[in-house]
């Protein structure tokens, strides 16, 4: 099976680029996405924090503008179960799980999603310790799946775009440095072939001094000293000819002599 020089230098390194920069690509995608991640779950604990922290009323309003920071909904309920503030227009209180057990907002994290309204929120349930109340304050935070996912291809899409450049441009690179180091030998294996056919013709070497420039070369030179040989050859076959050419005449010439004595 042919195996041409060109694929032997081409997919080689392709393949070792295409999986030094997919694995970078990947892992920089990794990193981007779980710091994506990180920041929005830091930015709503800071939030949650602040809220818990802070005396003012949890009102609708407050809650809107909660939101406008953090793109999150914020949902407010007493010891009760009831509703005491919400970021959202409308809301069903059954649609909020009553089984979740509260956390603080040093650990909020985003690992659990409900359906409210017919939209995916991730959903966390923290218990706010307000100074000044008669009784903690659970508050549910609803983050929507669709602006994490956003987010998450916001991060992931850089890295994997730079990760399908690199090998694109490797390729061509690769691809171009084969072609350059291919050419010159089908050059040479043509001169190879007329040579063979009796075509002792120099080939045109490049300027570049590298191997095929030496093997070009030793081609060359064999070429010449086959022109020699061939050149030597008819000339003693020439001398061969005319020195068997010569003596027949000359035998002729002596029997003529000898047939007139």
């Amino acid at each position: 099976m042919r195996w041409p020089v060109r694929n032997q230098i081409l997919l080689p390194t392709v393949g070792l680029m295409a999986v030094t920069l997919a694995g970078v690509s990947v892992l920089n995608a990794y990193v981007s996405v779980r710091a994506a991640a990180t920041r929005i779950e830091s930015q709503l604990r800071d939030l949650a924090g602040t809220l818990s922290d802070s005396n003012f009323p949890l009102t609708d309003a407050v809650l809107r503008q909660t939101r406008g920071l953090s793109g999150a909904e914020f949902v407010a309920v007493d010891a009760t179960g009831q509703i005491t503030a919400s970021s959202l227009e409308s809301i069903d209180m059954s649609s909020l799980p009553d089984t979740v057990v509260p956390r603080t907002p040093q650990r909020l994290t985003l690992d659990s999603s409900i359906a409210v309204g017919g939209v995916r929120y991730f959903h966390n349930q923290v218990r706010l310790s307000r100074a000044g109340a008669a009784r903690a304050v659970e508050l549910h935070i609803l983050y929507p799946v669709e602006t994490y996912r956003v987010a998450w291809w916001n991060a992931i899409y850089p890295p994997l775009c730079v990760g399908g450049v690199g090998l694109a441009l490797s390729a061509l690179l690769s691809a171009g440095i084969a072609a350059h180091v291919t050419r010159p030998l089908d050059r040479l294996r043509v001169q190879v072939d007329r040579i063979a056919e009796g075509e002792f013709q120099p080939v045109t070497l490049n300027r570049r001094h590298d191997e095929v420039l030496e093997l070009g070369q030793a081609i060359n030179r064999m070429s010449d000293m086959l022109s020699h040989y061939e050149d030597e050859v008819r000339r003693n076959e020439q001398l061969r000819t005319l020195g068997q050419l010569g003596g027949g005449i000359a035998h002729q010439m002596r029997n003529a002599v000898t047939g007139c004595c």
